[in-house]
């Protein structure tokens, strides 16, 4: 038989999952776009990638057909300097990846419970870094930290990155005469990390109707 209360608690989770996975897919498809719209300035020609709305699955065209598979101008110039143009599109896939990060993380990890029934509250400015934020999670003895911290590992790009002893704006760093094909894996690994820390998302759900649950 099912325990009301614990099924209650289920049915006002999900909804936080939902939206969570709404924020996903809507990050997949930035990307994705992002993706088209570069193989286009290299190809001229677009759609090469193709998300299916319904099951979310990722196709593509063989990437072997692409001329300028292993061109670099395009990354370059979009992704990879100091310009205007290259700030605003990197700042949009890293800003992006951070706001999904820390919504995620007040959706599942703000106002619980930790073991000893103290509530723990996690705020913006808790998430600033990774070692600030793990040792607020340490500090509050929160229940779901390991899982907390590869979420933010996953979802999160430092402004700077060190090439032999250089620090290097990441945009630089990863784009900077970077080819095509580096790019496109660049960017469906990002895919990747975004759907890795979903199912994060959705064990801490798991979990934490369990944990709440009256039986326990």
């Amino acid at each position: 038989m099912q325990d009301p209360e614990l099924k209650q608690l289920a049915m006002e989770m999900f909804p936080k999952f939902m939206n969570i996975v709404y924020k996903s897919n809507e990050l997949d498809d930035l990307i994705v776009f992002k993706i088209n719209e570069l193989i286009k300035k290299e190809e001229n020609e677009g759609d090469w990638f193709l998300i299916d709305h319904h099951t979310r699955i990722l196709a593509y065209k063989p990437l072997n057909t692409i001329n300028h598979i292993d061109g670099s101008a395009w990354t370059t110039k979009l992704y990879g300097t100091n310009s205007n143009e290259s700030i605003l599109n990197s700042n949009l896939i890293r800003n992006s990846l951070h706001e999904y990060r820390n919504d995620i993380i007040s959706s599942f990890a703000d106002e619980v419970k930790n073991y000893n029934n103290e509530d723990i509250f996690i705020t913006y400015g808790d998430l600033v870094s990774y070692d600030f934020f793990e040792s607020h999670l340490m500090k509050t003895g929160h229940p779901w930290k390991d899982d907390l911290l590869k979420i933010y590992n996953l979802l999160s790009i430092p402004e700077f990155m060190v090439d032999s002893g250089v620090a290097k704006k990441w945009n630089i760093y990863t784009f900077n005469n970077h080819s095509l094909i580096g790019s496109i894996s660049t960017f469906t690994f990002l895919i990747k990390e975004i759907k890795e820390a979903q199912n994060i998302a959705g064990n801490i759900l798991v979990n934490e109707v369990i944990y709440n649950s009256p039986r326990l």
